[in-house]
């Protein structure tokens, strides 16, 4: 035999051996895909831990967050303590007007009387009204004591933004872009706006705190709305003016008790902005000669958890009425 043919042999045999390998190869990966389709519930096995699902609706998540923002409000006053001070606020504005307004009927009412009213935006009815009562010293006592709380306390107000407002730009031209009014948290459910808004409202306060510690809250007046501030006052006093009792050379003026009183307040105010549970001041009845509001209402529109009351509740002890004819003082 020659050696050619031993090694054409070999090479046969070799080449044999390599396709029986890949043959038997070939065998046992289709062996192991037949098992995988018998088994269709067969776990896959990562090598590392697969990337999570995608959420669409991110909105789930803010209750979470929420949990985490939870202490940005706790620092505050509840309950009784909050009527407490919402009283003596509004206390504060029923002495001044004892202390600095005459009850003498005017000789003349000045020309520029109603336009200084009206530079208060508090529509035509009311101005209208407003303007009977404060003209008639049988009831001016009470219906300026209205006057100031409610054109202070409603400028503080975030569901009442009107010209005069003390709250920042920034929160009152955001607040005005919203879909949203009072009704509309009976209406809404937690997830679809409420909670959101809530959500806003906490990183505005502790975005706007001085101290940002774990118990920010309640927050003061920042210095941005000093202006604002100014022109309310200035507004308020050309009304008032007219009934200024007279002082003597080096007495504090209406003015100057007024200022005082006003800056004291904006920091309540604040103080409800600031608030974890959602105010609203109410004023109803509508002031009469049978009965004016120097205490308005306080109702709680959502709690703490930015869920909306079926009914507003409304803080028991409020709102405060006289009525003139019986209370005169």
């Amino acid at each position: 035999m020659s050696s050619t043919s031993i090694r054409d042999g070999g090479i046969g045999a070799a080449v044999g051996v390599i396709i029986g390998i890949l043959l038997g190869a070939a065998f046992v990966w289709f062996y192991s895909a037949k098992l995988r389709q018998d088994r269709p519930g067969e776990p896959v096995i990562y090598l590392s831990e697969p990337p999570p699902p995608i959420q669409y609706q991110t909105i789930k998540f803010i209750p979470e967050i929420m949990k985490t923002m939870e202490h940005f409000h706790l620092c505050r006053k509840d309950g009784p303590d909050l009527r407490k001070a919402l009283g003596m606020t509004c206390a504060g504005f029923s002495m001044h007007t004892r202390n600095y307004y005459h009850t003498d009927k005017l000789p003349k009412v000045p020309e520029s009387f109603d336009e200084n009213l009206r530079r208060l935006f508090l529509g035509e009815e009311l101005t209208r009204a407003l303007k009977e009562l404060i003209l008639n010293p049988k009831t001016r006592y009470h219906a300026l004591t209205h006057l100031q709380v409610r054109v202070v306390l409603s400028n503080l107000d975030i569901h009442t933004i009107g010209p005069l407002s003390l709250l920042p730009l920034f929160v009152t031209e955001f607040f005005k872009c919203l879909p949203l009014k009072t009704c509309s948290y009976t209406e809404q459910s937690k997830i679809d706006g409420l909670m959101t808004l809530a959500f806003w409202r906490k990183l505005t306060v502790y975005s706007m705190a001085r101290d940002k510690g774990l118990l920010p809250g309640p927050i003061e007046p920042p210095e941005i709305i000093d202006m604002q501030v100014n022109r309310l006052f200035s507004a308020l006093a050309d009304v008032l003016d007219p009934f200024a009792k007279d002082k003597e050379e080096g007495e504090t003026t209406h003015r100057e008790a007024l200022k005082r009183q006003l800056s004291f307040a904006v920091k309540f105010g604040y103080e409800i902005f600031s608030h974890g549970i959602e105010y609203q001041y109410q004023w109803q009845p509508e002031p009469s000669k049978d009965g004016i509001v120097v205490v308005p209402g306080l109702a709680e529109l959502a709690n703490d958890g930015a869920s909306p009351h079926a009914n507003p509740k409304v803080m028991e002890g409020t709102p405060e009425i006289r009525i003139p004819r019986l209370d005169p003082w």
